[in-house]
Order: structure tokens, then C-alpha cells, then sequence
């Protein structure tokens, strides 16, 4: 992993509460490649278990918008994956879509931890202001 750059309190709105401590944003790339699997992982599972509720409804073996809206609720609960999916449901009809840009934007994040510290370094007197 690494320890991209220490943070300003100031520029993060922190004030000085803590005037001896700094935050230190770290990356750890396996971290971010085990989540982004494991989002693709449950994200195949919803989209498999979605799929048979949509063939459900098709074959009229599940009606009513409601029926439909606790079924497909139970899906997404399960999986912990309801805001990556856009759902429509109506009377007699399913339909699901992946949010791409949210998967994105979350993956972006992905691996990163902020650390806070007031640890002195060698040859260090006081912490950086």
C-alpha cells in the first residue's frame, strides 16, 4: 500500500481540535481489486436472481405491482446492492439497469483510508502545521 499525501485539517473542515494529530490518506491496490471483485460478484448475483423474477412476471407467474416491488425488495436486500440497481416496476412488468456511473464513482474510493495520527517521525520536533 501507500501513504498518498497527509491532509489538511483546515482544507477537510476539521478546525484544530486535535492540533497535535494529521490525517494521512493511504491506497492499498489489493484492497481496491478484492472490493471491486466482490462488487461484480454480488452485482452478477442480483442480476441473476433478477432475471427470474422478470421471467416470473413475464410468464404471469408473478402479478401486481406490489407482489413484484416485495420480490424484487427481497433481491436487492439480500445482495446489499440497491443503489447500483435502477429498478421500474409496474402492474404486469420488470425492469432493471446496472448504474454504471455509481459502480464507477464507488470504485473510485475503492482501497482508500485515511489515517489519523500524531506519531512523531525521526528528527521530527513538532507535528506539521
Amino acid at each position: 500500500f501507500s501513504c498518498a499525501r497527509e491532509l489538511s485539517r483546515e482544507r477537510q473542515g476539521q478546525g484544530s481540535d486535535f492540533p497535535d494529530e494529521r490525517l494521512v490518506a493511504c491506497r492499498n491496490p489489493e484492497l481496491a481489486r478484492r472490493r471491486a471483485a466482490k462488487c461484480q460478484s454480488l452485482l452478477q448475483a442480483t442480476a441473476n436472481e433478477l432475471d427470474k423474477v422478470c421471467a416470473m412476471v413475464e410468464h404471469g407467474r408473478l402479478q401486481g405491482k406490489d407482489k413484484i416491488g416485495v420480490r424484487v425488495g427481497k433481491v436487492i436486500e439480500k445482495y446489499k446492492m440497491a443503489k447500483h440497481v435502477i429498478l421500474e416496476i409496474e402492474d404486469g412488468h420488470v425492469r432493471y439497469r446496472v448504474d454504471e456511473q455509481k459502480i464507477a464513482a464507488e470504485a473510485a474510493l475503492d482501497g482508500i483510508y485515511v489515517i489519523r495520527t500524531s506519531a512523531k517521525f525521526p528528527g521530527q520536533k513538532q507535528m506539521p502545521r
